[in-house]
């Protein structure tokens, strides 16, 4: 019993990191600051730094794809370590020309995985995957950028699942949403 506890307090602190690091701190306002609308929309792609990248909430609804909140993390991208993951979900982030700048992936924001303890053998323990229904909110990290940019979600088909270097024409466009970044110094 006291395992099982430890093992749910344990998955409740991931997810309590989770939300406090995509609410961020006081340089969040600094994101959500509307800005002057993007003059430069022939410029190069402007990396604002490589020391800072931002997180990007996003909800996923039966209306689409809307931006909930942008936080600007004053630390370096995470290095991508394990890099032939295939994520059944990725994202891909363009500039307003229609230039790809930068593209992650991710796992299937509809499946919540837990672990429990199996009650009857206290030394194992059971995976579970748990599909829910939307409205899904989700958090994508993208490298900070100095003006807006499309950021469009896609999924693999379920033929593209069995394929093992998946192509473009094995993703669904889920849905693009701007990102503006407006305003930010």
């Amino acid at each position: 019993m006291a395992r099982m506890i430890l093992i749910i307090c344990g998955i409740l602190f991931m997810f309590s990191i989770f939300t406090v690091q995509a609410a961020g701190t006081g340089e969040s306002e600094k994101v959500k600051q509307k800005g002057a609308p993007d003059k430069g929309k022939d410029r190069p792609v402007e990396i604002k730094s490589v020391k800072e990248h931002f997180l990007v909430e996003i909800e996923l609804s039966d209306n689409g794809l809307k931006v909930i909140s942008k936080t600007l993390v004053p630390s370096a991208m995470p290095k991508q370590r394990m890099k032939n993951i295939r994520y059944p979900w990725s994202y891909r982030l363009f500039d307003l020309s229609g230039k790809e700048i930068y593209s992650g992936g991710m796992e299937d924001p509809f499946e919540v995985r837990g672990e429990f303890q199996n009650p009857r053998d206290p030394d194992k323990i059971d995976s579970y995957h748990f599909k829910r229904k939307g409205p899904v909110r989700f958090t994508v990290r993208i490298p900070a950028v100095t003006m807006s940019h499309r950021l469009e979600i896609r999924k693999l088909k379920p033929s593209g699942l069995r394929v093992l270097k998946p192509g473009k024409s094995d993703y669904i466009v889920v849905g693009t949403v701007l990102v503006d970044i407006g305003g930010i110094k």
